[in-house]
């Protein structure tokens, strides 16, 4: 890990697994587990000197519009690219419209320098909570407004679909560009439920979590700033305040639960252990009547 957490973010973002089973889903067009893994190896000393002038990804950053999880992670990408020596962004989301109507947006187009491919890139991050309805697994977002399954069929048969067809074209044309490859990154991470938390991801009712028997460890409730890379440093990124026993995170979370999973880092030594949304006790029952 880097003692920054903006470069912890990047380092993630760029090396951390595929969200996709790569072994049961075999689409060319998913980047794999090894290049990810290539990538960190390769330009190791590039994160160690982004980490010694932080300042410069802050910059970058603050130009971006306000905080959104989706729209960070795709801005830590098009910094990862803009800084990596092999590529170059020639175009970030491009909207392609007709008659005034948007029919899309391709979030990149690369060029990758040594080969002088051409590449559209679509890139997501999600975190899925796993529930079995009619005998069968199912991953959904923790408002419940986002399925697994039917996100990846928008990404593969729409979103990375959209530079093949022709009013693309017509645009990229227009700048001088002629898509060679197209590339997807699916980001994020997956909680199964399990109420003993022996999984390091994972999610549990809150009755469940008041009965699990801990008293050892320190927990922080996690905004979306920091759902990416692991915690890594707990009184560097968080005030005093933010970091609990369970018991007054009981309270804290008995305060201000609304309908939503909240997002949870349970920390030993300063370091995240475990991740895990806490829910209440009604969420899986709410999520299976919305699949009806």
């Amino acid at each position: 890990m880097y003692n920054h957490k903006l470069i912890n973010d990047l380092a993630w973002a760029i090396g951390s697994p595929s969200l996709v089973d790569q072994a049961t889903y075999t689409d060319d067009r998913l980047l794999t587990n090894e290049w990810f893994k290539k990538q960190i190896e390769d330009n190791h000393l590039i994160l160690s000197e982004q980490d010694k002038s932080p300042q410069l990804i802050q910059s970058y950053l603050s130009q971006m519009p306000a905080f959104r999880l989706g729209l960070y992670f795709e801005n830590l990408l098009a910094y990862w690219f803009t800084i990596h020596p092999d590529y170059q962004v020639l175009k970030k989301n491009v909207v392609i419209s007709s008659e005034n109507t948007t029919i899309g947006e391709l979030d990149f187009i690369l060029k990758e320098l040594s080969s002088g491919k051409v590449i559209h890139l679509e890139v997501s991050v999600k975190f899925y909570l796993q529930i079995v309805h009619k005998n069968k697994a199912v991953w959904l977002g923790p408002n419940l407004n986002d399925n697994f399954e039917l996100k990846l069929a928008k990404i593969f048969n729409r979103q990375i679909e959209l530079s093949n067809k022709p009013i693309t074209t017509n645009t990229l044309n227009q700048y001088g560009i002629e898509i060679d490859e197209r590339w997807v990154i699916i980001k994020g991470r997956l909680f199964s439920h399990d109420s003993k938390l022996s999984a390091d991801t994972c999610w549990l009712t809150i009755d469940e979590f008041e009965a699990y028997n801990d008293t050892q460890s320190q927990w922080v409730i996690l905004p979306k700033t920091h759902w990416l890379s692991h915690v890594n440093n707990l009184d560097y990124n968080f005030l005093a305040a933010d970091i609990h026993d369970k018991d007054s995170l009981l309270v804290e979370l008995n305060n201000t639960f609304r309908s939503s999973p909240v997002c949870i880092a349970q920390i030993n030594n300063q370091i995240e252990t475990k991740r895990l949304f806490i829910t209440p006790d009604d969420w899986e029952q709410k999520a299976k009547d919305t699949l009806g």
